[in-house]
This record gives C-alpha cells, structure tokens and sequence, in this order.
C-alpha cells in the first residue's frame, strides 16, 4: 500500500517537502541514523523551518520476493502519482521532493507521467507545475550493479522492481534522457548528493557515474557515506 505520511503541516504552510525511500526502505527508518526514532531528522527539520510541511513517502519496494512483492518502476509510479495528486494539501504549496535511491527514479517517472497527462487532466497539470525543486541522493540514474546490491544488504530471490536497476537497464537510460529534457524545459532545479564508500568494504552501490543525472545546472556533490548511511545525517 502507498501512504503519504504527514510529518508536520503548520498552519500557513509555503512550502510542502516529501521525501521518498528508496529500494528495501520505509518511511521512517530511512531517514533516522541508526534506525533510531529520536534520529529521524525529518521532524527535526521541520521544527527548524516555520512554513514548512514535511511529508514522507511510504510503498513496498522490497528487494526480495522473501519479504515482499513490488511493482515495477513505471507500475510503481502510476501508483504513487495517484496517491500525490489525491492528497489537497499538496495543491496548496509549491513542491520539493527529497529522494533517496530508487525514490529519485520513481518520482521522475511520476513527474514525466503527471506532465504527459496533463493536456486532459487539470488535476495532473496542477500538481506538476507546483514542483519546484528534486533532491536526488544515492539516485541509480543509470542503474546498479545488482550482485553488488544484492549482496550488501544480504537477500536473494530478487523482485521485478530489482531487477529494474541493472546497469543500463533501457528502461533506466531512456528515462534519464527523457527527464533530462523535461526538467531543462520546465527549470526544475535540482540537488544531487553521490555516495563515496562501499558497503561493508564489498562495493559501491550506486558509483558516481550513475548517481550523477549530468544537469548543466546541478554539481554532484561526494558525501563521505555509503548507500545507506549518506541520508542518515547523524546530527544537525
């Protein structure tokens, strides 16, 4: 089930914030250092910026038929798209979306698929123009090595949503270069985070070259963390 978890939604708000798991992560754990509920720095963002709604993305995407099914990448995103544009409070201020992982390649086909509909969908069109801004951490725009992957976070039995992030997956390649030209098109602006360790000294995840989306605009920036800890910020 796709949930749109409201963290914080002052009275007022000018700028709605929804950050989006990536691949075998939840709502919550995600984004807390440790995986501890007082590291969850979501909240304490959002009791550092007055005006500021938080929200957090919750959808199955596990990693192994042993824990879970999970929908394929363009499945995952009508799905998600449905949830987004159902919610008002959305409507109500501009956008950001805070993507770790696989969140950044959902919620570009979201936004590609919100734009293609809206021509017939007022609803659509509405919410794709109150994005304002993507940040996309640990992002595999181009894919992953998925032995690597599979491999670090322990699983086998792989789902179809895995097996979506292979290295130059078409899928993947076709969408980095449709997103690039839409996002140029509509001046979305962007901040791009890229790991710089490897995983249990195995490998790197996401390598830079595919973490980095190559926006003329947007400099990569290295953050001395490995997959899963590079958006567990362990203090303020």
């Amino acid at each position: 089930m796709t949930d749109l978890i409201e963290i914080a939604n002052p009275k007022g708000a000018r700028l709605n914030v929804v950050f989006v798991h990536g691949l075998g992560g939840d709502a919550r754990t995600t984004w807390a250092h440790e995986g501890k509920e007082e590291n969850f720095w979501l909240k304490r963002l959002s009791e550092a910026h007055d005006g500021l709604a938080v929200y957090s993305l919750d959808y199955d995407a596990s990693p192994s038929a042993w824990l879970g099914a999970a929908m394929s990448i363009p499945d995952r995103a009508g799905n998600v798209l449905s949830r987004l544009v159902s919610s008002r409070r959305l409507q109500i201020a501009p956008i950001v979306f805070v993507c770790h992982s696989l969140g950044g390649l959902v919620i570009k086909q979201v936004l590609l698929d919100a734009y293609d509909q809206g021509p017939h969908s007022a609803r659509e069109r509405a919410f794709v123009d109150n994005v304002r801004a993507i940040v996309f951490i640990a992002t595999p725009h181009t894919g992953s090595d998925l032995a690597t992957l599979l491999k670090a976070i322990r699983f086998s039995r792989a789902t179809v949503l895995t097996e979506d992030l292979g290295h130059n997956n078409s899928h993947l390649l076709k969408l980095r270069q449709r997103y690039q030209t839409w996002a140029h098109e509509r001046a979305v602006r962007h901040l791009v985070f890229v790991e710089t360790r490897a995983v249990h000294g195995l490998a790197m995840v996401v390598p830079r070259d595919s973490a980095d989306p190559v926006f003329p605009t947007a400099w990569a920036i290295p953050i001395d963390k490995d997959h899963f800890a590079i958006c567990k910020p362990e203090d303020e």
